[in-house]
């Protein structure tokens, strides 16, 4: 039987793929927001030249510049429906870094980030963990791009927010 870990990262994984494969948004020129209508999160990145898909299940969005960078937002079911605690969402995010570089976490608050290196790449997640509900944003893009992606990081931190009432 597969562990609790095991199911977080293959629904994380599942939520990833449906979020590669959607369909392309056109963004109008210097638009960089985005709100969910299924989850009800929403979050802004620097203007800039993107591709943006949606997921076809409505469940987030794939962001890219065809330079390196991928940002990934989403909603997910799946701590309720697969009994994951806040520490399991955690511990799963955390075993995917080959090394954690940077780690703040709220449990009271439900919410938590982790930055490193992940698959040779600089990796930065945000997740907020409710009892039923997990919303979480993911950026990676190559460690030499570093400066031209620290703006962006430091925007979407601000501005990833949970629905209102999400816990």
């Amino acid at each position: 039987m597969p562990s609790s870990c095991s199911r977080l990262c293959a629904a994380f994984s599942i939520a990833l793929l449906f979020l590669a494969l959607s369909p392309r948004l056109a963004l109008a020129a210097g638009d960089a927001s985005y709100a969910n209508q299924r989850y009800g999160f929403s979050l802004s990145w620097p203007a800039g030249d993107y591709a943006v898909r949606e997921a076809d299940n409505g469940d987030g969005i794939t962001v890219t510049d065809g330079q390196g960078l991928e940002l990934r937002a989403w909603g997910s079911n799946s701590p309720g429906v697969l009994n994951e605690s806040f520490s399991d969402v955690l511990k799963a995010q955390k075993q995917a870094f080959s090394k954690v570089t940077y780690k703040a976490v709220k449990a009271s608050e439900g919410w938590f980030v982790l930055s490193g290196i992940r698959d040779g790449r600089i990796a930065w997640v945000k997740a907020f963990c409710g009892a039923e509900t997990l919303y979480a944003v993911d950026v990676s893009y190559p460690a030499k791009a570093k400066a031209r992606y620290d703006k962006l990081v430091g925007t979407v931190n601000k501005t990833f927010a949970p629905p209102r009432g999400w816990r």
